[in-house]
């Protein structure tokens, strides 16, 4: 039992414990020993971690379509096609894009009842600012026309983008003004 109670038993069982218990990874040296070079960098890699915690475009054009989700993603496959789509139909001095209904929900991995019912709607909401969108045609020959101005869309764009990370995480969750749930039975706010 003395050997135990000992400071170099407590010592070398303190030490034993605490193997393996540190890795590269969360070692760290203390501030004060840090060279200019280490500091430089630890600044580096925090300025690349950085870089990889920004949204994604999905994300981004997510935020352009209200935070909804169905319709993000449908705005990023209008966007795709939008840049990646040499021919566009010309229609009174536009540039348009046309597919069915069922083409474009299918294109963008939505249901028919996703894009018609959440993302449609929410993206003539939010983005009629630089998105327009017209049916055409009729019966089964009926299309979608989209048709987007670039620099309103690089508007909108440069101001979700200049959002700091903290008020973009907030959009997302719904926390903040103009975010407020209404209650659920409207009596019980007055009682």
């Amino acid at each position: 039992m003395n050997f135990l109670n000992s400071q170099a038993a407590k010592a070398e069982m303190k030490k034993a414990v605490n193997v393996g218990t540190t890795s590269a990874k969360t070692a760290t040296a203390p501030k004060k020993k840090l060279t200019k070079a280490a500091q430089a960098k630890v600044q580096k890699a925090k300025a690349a971690n950085e870089k990889w915690e920004r949204p994604s475009l999905v994300g981004i054009h997510r935020m352009m379509a209200g935070t909804d989700l169905k319709a993000g993603v449908l705005l990023h496959h209008i966007v795709f096609e939008w840049c990646n789509r040499n021919k566009k139909l010309e229609r009174d001095g536009r540039e348009w894009l046309a597919h069915s209904r069922d083409a474009w929900a299918q294109a963008a991995g939505l249901t028919f009842a996703e894009f018609k019912n959440t993302a449609l709607p929410r993206l003539k909401q939010e983005c009629s600012g630089f998105l327009t969108m017209r049916a055409m045609g009729n019966g089964s020959d009926k299309k979608l026309w989209v048709s987007i101005n670039d620099m309103a869309m690089m508007e909108h764009y440069n101001h979700v983008t200049g959002m700091p990370l903290d008020m973009y995480k907030a959009q997302l969750e719904g926390i903040g003004p103009g975010f407020q749930k209404p209650p659920s039975y409207a009596y019980s706010a007055s009682l």
